[in-house]
């Protein structure tokens, strides 16, 4: 109980010193919790002097008694017990807080703060190696209801790292339960002594049925008492810690060189020789599953090379080389991967010509029957793709031809669908005769099996037919095509862009008003999309959106708005931010089950309310940070509450799909979830949220306007606004791109090596930045720093919309698939200068993709960030 912990630290003001990490009787360690209110330097926390926690060291830079002051002041400030919970309400930062929260703190608030306080005092003795109280202090708060499990799981780590501590210091062969035998070799004897401490808690039962991995050894090893975790801490991992996980670990067999254990049994099928070659395959392809491309190449370089000599005895024996075939698709592989473009054509017709000529069958690379003919099948329709980009396209049409042929005769639909997009996507478009295409897409759609088509590939199918009608004139055809897509599918972009286009024809059909009413549907049915804001366009309108006349997303200015939103303003919080409604009971198969998913439900509420809490709290300890310092602080910090709140708003996210469906009573704290990832700075994951609950939540109300931050955050402020202007491009435009790019993650590097914010080749960047006297040398370029990434960003999509005379679709193209592409793109198809058509037959799907939502992301910032001022 609160209280009796203060009596206890009361009475343990009486003793002037401390004996630091020493083993005494249960009474004295009680009595000795009075350590927790001095540093190693006997001076009283309380008198530190506070500072912004961007002034301090960083935090791996800390020495063992050194603590943030920000932490010594909420130590301070928080309530001991649930008599000190109005002292703590009257102090300003209490205050700051009840008015964040929208109410007084409830019972269960008291709980979260008490335990917190005495987490952060837990956490500073296992820095400052005070184990003995570190300890009580975990089976305190272990011992406390109605705590998340998150909280719980760090007091438990508490609990173990001082047990570790306190072992390596002394010489101790038994555990609180009496056994004989030494917990520094056996991990059972360890895991006892934390048992026979709080095994019957409540924490520990929360944790089991919530958590239960982590009271394994593998979950020992691997989080509570992991290198990190003890790094963390500013602390070693103790060698006889390492040799104790080492021992307790299941013995395996270790495999011979380049042979896993699953290889070894699966070779046992196979004679010697067939068997070699069979694992060599098998490794290929887990390196390749595992996109190691460039160990896969080496690999598979080895491979040919050393079996050369080979290759004559080997086919006048007729054998199937499966090793060295599935090396060249390797190296082939890794080439495109590295956009190596005339390597990969060159090691493709390599390992087509060898596959076609061999008597290989499935089972000489580890495939069924059905994964052959699909492995076969892709290889073909590569080279279709690689004649078409080599402008050869009557070898593209056959050899695609070829692919339809057979992929009738397999169960490999995907690549029947798959060889139709090469065909009208790619080779059919550079035709760009309506007829023929229209003739071949009623063919396919005739031999497709009707009980395989699945919902995209019909849809496809009526959608190029569409745009084909429309191209050759017949617009009521084209009319009546996309029709049946709204029909066909529920997706809502994929019924907005038919709407779009049923606009489309009919203003070709001069029919006006029918027309304006199918764009207004586009953009209803979609709000936010590409859809809406090309509907939006063909309307007129202000706002640059059909689904609205606002030309503003909100009343006041959208910093005002953010402010408001960010800092809680007390007129929003009780609308948005309040507390979650209580769950109702919710049918399941059994009572088991209703048990189970109920008090899973109960600990996602708690985790959700308490992380909302102790986000608040460091607000308002920390109110003179604005919004992206206090996020760049929450993600460089190993602090005990920045790490909780990291952790807990993880699980949230992770959590919610799986407890909760979106109705009523849900949708609070889908908003909480949100809000609470963007507050952290963790932009990609409150995008990725949002965007699969979009839907659901409401875009165009009062209720919501805050998802437009989160889904649209404008990061780096200061890095992209000098960079727009340094480089003369819209601060839009380079949003935009780092969205779709990035997700506004600066240290993420892609599989070719583009990285950073706007995701570039270091070879790009290097020839853009060093036309600025800056990098006008020989020094390394870090592109994981946004001012330099955003500023080569900038200035290469500037070159790109100079080169194509400020077109901003030409120009995101570029910066996705090359200027030579659509410089190909550009030249050959100047009879769709219309925009939306463009788009829509780009020949890379990606590359397609790519640039509507670039646009799409483009008009979006441009109209929640417009200011009054510039009506």
């Amino acid at each position: 109980m609160p209280e009796k912990l203060s009596v206890a630290i009361k009475l343990s003001e009486k003793i002037k010193s401390c004996a630091t990490g020493a083993v005494l009787h249960s009474t004295a360690v009680t009595l000795l919790l009075s350590c927790t209110h001095t540093g190693s330097d006997g001076k009283s926390q309380s008198s530190r002097h506070i500072n912004d926690p961007r002034n301090q060291r960083p935090s791996d830079t800390l020495q063992p008694h050194e603590q943030n002051p920000y932490i010594t002041k909420l130590i301070r400030l928080l309530p001991e017990t649930n008599q000190s919970i109005d002292s703590f309400s009257n102090t300003p930062t209490g205050q700051k807080l009840r008015q964040m929260i929208g109410r007084q703190p409830t019972p269960q608030d008291t709980q979260a703060l008490i335990a917190l306080r005495a987490l952060l005092i837990a956490q500073r003795e296992i820095r400052e190696q005070r184990p003995t109280q570190a300890r009580e202090l975990a089976k305190f708060i272990l011992s406390t209801e109605h705590l998340s499990t998150h909280i719980y799981s760090t007091a438990l780590k508490y609990l173990a790292l001082s047990d570790v501590l306190l072992l390596t210091s002394r010489d101790l062969s038994t555990g609180e339960d009496g056994t004989a035998r030494d917990p520094r070799v056996e991990f059972n004897a360890l895991q006892s002594l934390q048992c026979a401490a709080v095994c019957q808690s409540h924490g520990w039962q929360i944790i089991s049925q919530e958590d239960p991995t982590l009271l394994s050894t593998q979950g020992y090893r691997t989080r509570l008492l992991s290198e990190s975790s003890f790094r963390s801490e500013r602390l070693q991992q103790p060698l006889w810690l390492k040799s104790m996980f080492l021992n307790s670990m299941p013995s395996t067999k270790i495999a011979r060189s380049e042979e896993t254990e699953e290889e070894q049994n699966t070779s046992k099928n196979f004679e010697k020789s067939r068997g070699q070659r069979l694992r060599r395959v098998l490794k290929l392809r887990q390196l390749i599953d595992s996109r190691k491309w460039s160990q896969a190449s080496d690999y598979a370089k080895n491979i040919v090379s050393e079996r050369s000599d080979k290759l004559s005895r080997l086919k006048s024996e007729n054998t199937c080389r499966a090793d060295i075939i599935y090396g060249h698709y390797a190296i082939a592989q890794a080439a495109r991967i590295g956009q190596d473009r005339r390597s990969f054509s060159r090691q493709q017709d390599i390992f087509v010509s060898q596959l076609e000529h061999s008597s290989c069958v499935a089972d000489d690379f580890g495939f069924d029957k059905e994964q052959f003919d699909s492995f076969k099948l892709d290889s073909r329709l590569w080279l279709a793709r690689l004649s078409w980009e080599q402008d050869n396209n009557p070898v593209a049409f056959s050899t695609a031809r070829r692919v339809l042929d057979e992929a009738i005769g397999t169960q490999s639909w995907e690549h029947f669908a798959d060889a139709v997009k090469v065909l009208i996507g790619r080779v059919g478009f550079e035709m760009l005769n309506p007829q023929e295409n229209l003739s071949f897409l009623s063919a396919i759609e005739k031999n497709y099996p009707a009980q395989e088509k699945d919902d995209d590939f019909p849809i496809w199918i009526e959608s190029r037919r569409g745009l084909f009608q429309f191209l050759s004139g017949d617009f009521e055809a084209a009319r009546q095509t996309f029709g049946r897509i709204i029909d066909l599918t529920t997706d809502a972009s994929t019924r907005s862009m038919a709407f779009y286009w049923i606009g489309r024809t009919q203003i070709a059909l001069k029919n006006q008003s029918e027309g304006e009413n199918s764009f207004l549907s586009a953009g209803m049915t979609d709000p936010l999309g590409i859809y809406d804001v090309l509907s939006g366009q063909m309307l007129g309108r202000e706002s640059g959106r059909a689904s609205t006349h606002s030309k503003r997303a909100f009343d006041a200015d959208w910093k005002a708005e953010q402010h408001d939103w960010l800092n809680l303003n007390e007129t929003r919080q009780l609308r948005i931010i309040s507390s979650v409604p209580p769950r109702t009971l919710v049918a399941m198969r059994s009572d088991e089950s209703i048990k189970l998913t109920l008090a899973s439900q109960k600990q996602f509420d708690v985790s959700l309310e308490s992380t909302f809490l102790f986000l608040t709290l460091l607000r308002a300890v920390l109110d003179d940070l604005n919004h992206e310092d206090f996020a760049q602080f929450i993600k460089d910090s190993d602090d005990l509450i920045p790490t909780l709140l990291r952790q807990e708003t993880q699980q949230l996210r992770q959590s919610f799909q799986q407890l909760n469906t979106l109705h009523s009573e849900v949708l609070p704290r889908a908003h909480q979830i949100a809000w609470l990832t963007y507050s952290l700075g963790d932009y990609s994951n409150a995008i990725l949220f949002v965007g699969r609950l979009r839907e659901a939540l409401g875009w165009d109300t009062d209720y919501l306007p805050f998802l437009y931050f989160i889904f649209y955050p404008r990061p780096y402020a200061n890095e992209f606004e000098k960079a727009a202007k340094r480089c003369s491009v819209d601060v839009d435009l380079l949003y935009a791109v780092a969205r779709q790019e990035s997700l506004f993650q600066a240290s993420v590097k892609s599989p070719v090596g583009a990285t950073g914010l706007m995701q570039l080749l270091p070879t790009t960047a290097r020839r853009i930045l060093r036309e600025f006297p800056e990098f006008s040398d020989e020094q390394a370029i870090d592109l994981t720093v946004p001012a330099t990434n955003i500023l080569a960003g900038a200035c290469y999509l500037k070159k790109l919309l100079v080169r194509y005379d400020n077109n901003p679709t030409f120009a995101i193209a570029a910066y996705n698939a090359g200027e030579a592409a659509v410089d190909r793109w550009v030249t050959r198809r100047q009879k769709l200068k219309d925009a939306p058509f463009f788009i829509e037959f780009i020949p890379f799907a990606e590359t397609k993709t790519y640039v509507q939502r670039v646009l799409r992301n483009f008009y979006n910032f441009k109209w929640i960030y417009r200011n009054q001022n510039s009506d």
